[in-house]
């Protein structure tokens, strides 16, 4: 997807629950577990708070890709990447698991409806 759908997938991921954000560098891969909260534009960033413990100032204006990606053969992921112009990951958005370890499947299929939407949206 093109990098100007950050809001639209932003805004739906606010109605997921419990999400897992992560972010991953050289250095560190950060994971934070809670709702995304919803978010608003100011100073050059989009900027998320709330209760929730993910919260921050997102350079929305940098992303320009973003990837709905499902991977593995016996335990699926699925994730939203958000890229920046140099290739490089801003942060993933995860379906979270329940404790059985297995995907939680509202947020699957909100997954997937998040996706065609916005593949149907900009086949055009």
């Amino acid at each position: 997807m093109p990098g100007e759908a950050f809001v639209d997938i932003m805004q739906d991921v606010t109605l997921w629950g419990e999400v897992l954000f992560l972010i991953h560098n050289t250095d560190i891969v950060l994971e934070c577990t809670g709702r995304l909260p919803p978010g608003t534009f100011g100073h050059g960033y989009f900027n998320i708070h709330s209760d929730s413990p993910i919260g921050g100032h997102i350079k929305a204006d940098n992303c320009k890709s973003i990837a709905f990606v499902a991977r593995g053969a016996k335990r699926i992921s699925m994730s939203i990447q958000f890229f920046n112009g140099a290739g490089e990951a801003m942060f993933k958005i995860f379906v979270r698991r329940d404790e059985a370890r297995e995907l939680i499947a509202e947020q699957v299929e909100k997954f997937h409806a998040l996706r065609a939407r916005l593949a149907e949206a900009n086949s055009g």
